[in-house]
């Protein structure tokens, strides 16, 4: 088969897709003809478009602390009626029909291939995913993936056999041709009153190229993505779409240029109808951007994280001279906390409301206070990098006990399972995965909290039941005692791991680590 790479992929919330897909039709066969029309999103004729809230726009994308505040409406944020904007209207080439034989566009009448039109549908009870892949002969591309009815299949049942029969087999349902090797991706799903669904289902697409891509995963064929956001000059690596309801139209983004810029994706504008004005050209900022944060210096910023709750607060970490991560509230930027890295970073994720983790190029996972604003522990996870890192939690664990999975692109167990015991550090639960091959990414569903998405060497990504592993079935059912750790695992020396899950190898090779590290090189096409 081909060398594939599946460098970066995220999850959809069960329900969120339109369950018949619209097919893209060029109007006029021509799909550049209307570039006359004005089309920011709260533009008149084209694309989804907003009312335009005065007070949610500022003029100037240099804004004072004080208007970051009135601009998030981080000052009323708690007060439930403050719902974030909403798009009007849809891409100016759907039409909605009453039924689907009446649809000119869609190519699948029901009685010709009840097959193809199985497959087309998608369901609520489908697990959806997104994923960037890039094969070896530089051809990249965004996929949706379909994990058929997993949904159902796991909650029709609390039989061991169930809950712990492999997941079922992922199929492409349809895909997107990316302009450059893509960094990052992102799901958003931005509240609309004039969709199926209530919400306009769009990818971010950070790659090689400045300009961030949003694409309507609701239209099947695109050509091109809806939107275009610029502003950075240089590779987009990391993505975070904003995790609180009401600001679902925030997006943080970290570049190779040093910048981290915050976006206000209902203010982007479509790449083709603006394709005369100055709007969509990479060199100039979009009025999208709502902020430019320079908080490395000159180093390539890695990893982008909104904190779970506190929604002015966001974690950067960088690769480059002075490697490190930086916790900062947007609103006062003279205040935030710099943590220096002993290696470049790799991922960031919040264990909870007051403890981050950083995953590192040298296999460290470091566990970091932002209150004490000291690590409260350090992880020799793994031997290569550890690329990607993902949570869950054991259900109805008092206090709520979280399960890591870390990942590594080193041939020695790509994939190591943690539990997080309380006031203490990791243990290691399951290691013996190296058929997995090697690994750059993993994801926990939101869904089904024991499904794992593991992106390698492949097209399609490894979908993991943990509770496939019988020492993690043990643990996840309370049939075992949670492996309490040993008091010097709280040093910040190396972690202390159970022996018999040890891995006995040398430092993996120089040419796996190379190969492991996809974001550094890489060219551009």
């Amino acid at each position: 088969g081909k060398m594939m790479l599946a460098s970066s992929l995220t999850w959809l919330p069960a329900g969120v897709s339109k369950s018949l897909p619209d097919v893209y039709e060029a109007e006029g066969g021509s799909e550049d003809e209307d570039e006359g029309n004005a089309s920011t999103l709260n533009g008149s004729a084209a694309s989804p478009s907003l009312p335009n809230p005065s007070s949610l726009h500022p003029t100037s994308a240099s804004m004072s602390s004080d208007d970051v505040v009135m601009h998030y409406g981080l000052d009323t944020y708690d007060d439930d009626d403050n719902e974030a904007p909403l798009f009007a209207g849809g891409p100016k080439n759907l039409m909605a029909f009453k039924n689907n034989e009446e649809d000119p566009y869609i190519t699948l009448p029901p009685e010709e291939d009840d097959d193809d039109l199985e497959d087309f549908v998608i369901r609520s009870t489908d697990l959806v995913m997104l994923t960037a892949v890039t094969e070896e002969d530089q051809l990249s591309h965004l996929d949706l993936v379909v994990v058929p009815e997993a949904m159902a299949v796991y909650t029709k049942s609390t039989e061991e056999s169930v809950l712990r029969a492999p997941v079922s087999e992922p199929y492409v349902h349809h895909d997107y041709l990316l302009p450059a090797f893509p960094l990052s991706v992102q799901w958003l799903g931005v509240p609309s009153a004039n969709t199926e669904t209530g919400l306009v289902n769009l990818a971010a697409v950070g790659s090689f190229e400045p300009v961030i891509e949003l694409w309507d995963l609701d239209v099947v064929d695109s050509p091109s993505p809806a939107y275009a956001l610029s502003g950075h000059s240089a590779s987009v690596i990391s993505l975070h779409a904003h995790p609180s309801p009401q600001l679902r139209n925030l997006l943080a983004s970290g570049s190779a240029d040093g910048s981290v810029r915050l976006w206000d994706v209902t203010r982007a504008q479509n790449p083709l109808t603006d394709s005369d004005s100055a709007a969509s050209s990479s060199n100039t900022v979009s009025p999208a951007c709502v902020q430019h944060l320079t908080l490395h210096g000159s180093d390539k910023v890695q990893a982008v994280r909104w904190h779970p709750t506190d929604p002015s607060v966001l974690c950067s970490a960088s690769i480059g001279q002075s490697h490190s991560a930086v916790i900062a509230d947007v609103r006062q930027l003279d205040q935030a906390l710099r943590y220096p890295l002993a290696s470049d970073a790799e991922t960031l994720m919040w264990l909870d409301n007051q403890r981050l983790l950083i995953s590192t190029e040298d296999g460290e996972v470091i566990c970091f206070d932002v209150v004490a604003g000291k690590p409260l522990w350090r992880l020799d996870a793994h031997h290569g990098p550890c690329a990607g890192i993902s949570l869950t939690a054991i259900p109805n664990s008092n206090p709520l006990v979280p399960i890591l999975a870390t990942c590594s692109p080193s041939k020695q167990s790509p994939l190591k399972l943690w539990v997080i015991p309380p006031n203490s550090g990791p243990r290691c639960i399951y290691s013996k995965t190296d058929a997995l091959g090697k690994l750059f990414t993993v994801s926990f569903s939101y869904d089904l909290p024991f499904v794992l998405a593991c992106g390698g060497h492949q097209q399609l990504p490894h979908f993991v039941n943990i509770l496939e592993y019988t020492p993690v079935w043990r643990i996840w059912t309370g049939q075992d005692a949670i492996p309490s750790a040993s008091p010097s695992s709280l040093s910040s020396g190396d972690m202390q791991v159970d022996s018999q899950f040890e891995d006995n190898h040398s430092s993996s090779s120089a040419s796996s680590r190379k190969s492991g590290k996809k974001k550094k090189g890489g060219k551009r096409h």
